[in-house]
């Protein structure tokens, strides 16, 4: 059998398997084994057409691809984790604003009550007030108040003023200290009172010496005082505190009692 070449193939490949016999380009078909010129016996020659040759990329093309497709899958990758943690922020933003104004308007409708005070210790104690012999009293009075609020805090601030009557007239006058109460807490207070302008009266010169002419005393110690009550985080009122105590002794001498006592407060 010669061979024939076609102008339209382009590739040449060698197969062992047996190919399919076309009768009108083989003269002979029944005589499938007989070697053509130029190759053995046993090998056949297949023509592929040119639009059925499938050409594979060298491994160096995926490599290109590869090296190409990364900085895009990297910045995209990077895109969605910025916009996943902007969302994030804002939502936790946004459930910040609401809770922030759910508690101012529920802090709107909180009512908050005065401070309770009592008075716990009274002693009256004579200091010298210069060389010639004259003396000084002085009032040491311990009071304790009381923050009734479970939401709230008192800031009792600087410029307090407390006052000691008797017989309504002022007897003694000094200041009231600062400090913070943290709701539900109770504080106690030291103030010490000197002699006012007026002086004491006859009836305390007495008791002092314990020659007193009435079985009991009574006083009344007033304070004045500015202060802030706060509600959460957001409400914040001042106010002037105003307490008033009448309260009775026994005597001025060592061991007073407090016999008894009323205490109230508003603002």
């Amino acid at each position: 059998m010669e061979e024939r070449d076609h102008p339209s193939s382009s590739t040449e490949a060698i197969s062992h398997e047996p190919p399919v016999l076309d009768p009108d380009r083989d003269p002979d078909p029944l005589r499938p084994n007989e070697p053509r010129e130029g190759f053995p016996r046993g090998t056949y020659v297949v023509q592929v057409p040119k639009d059925q040759v499938y050409r594979i990329p060298p491994p160096e093309n995926a490599m290109i691809v590869k090296r190409y497709r990364t900085p895009i899958a990297k910045s995209k990758r990077s895109c969605c984790c910025c916009c996943c943690i902007l969302c994030l922020l804002l939502i936790f933003i946004a459930v910040l604003i609401v809770l922030g104004v759910l508690v101012s308007i529920s802090s709107i409708f909180i009512k908050t009550e005065d401070p309770v005070f009592c008075i716990d210790h009274f002693l009256v104690k004579n200091t010298p007030r210069s060389s010639r012999g004259d003396v000084e009293h002085e009032f040491d009075i311990r009071t304790r108040a009381k923050n009734p609020n479970g939401r709230s805090g008192i800031l009792f601030k600087e410029g307090g003023k407390s006052s000691l009557l008797f017989d309504q007239k002022e007897v003694a006058a000094g200041t009231f200290p600062t400090f913070y109460q943290s709701k539900k807490n109770t504080t106690t207070s030291q103030l010490i009172l000197h002699d006012s302008s007026d002086g004491s009266s006859k009836e305390i010169e007495e008791s002092m010496k314990g020659t007193k002419s009435k079985p009991n005393l009574a006083f009344s110690l007033a304070i004045k005082v500015p202060a802030r009550m706060t509600v959460g985080l957001f409400r914040k009122q001042d106010v002037n505190i105003v307490v008033s105590c009448n309260f009775e002794v026994d005597t001025l001498v060592k061991g007073t009692r407090i016999l008894s006592q009323q205490c109230r407060t508003k603002h």
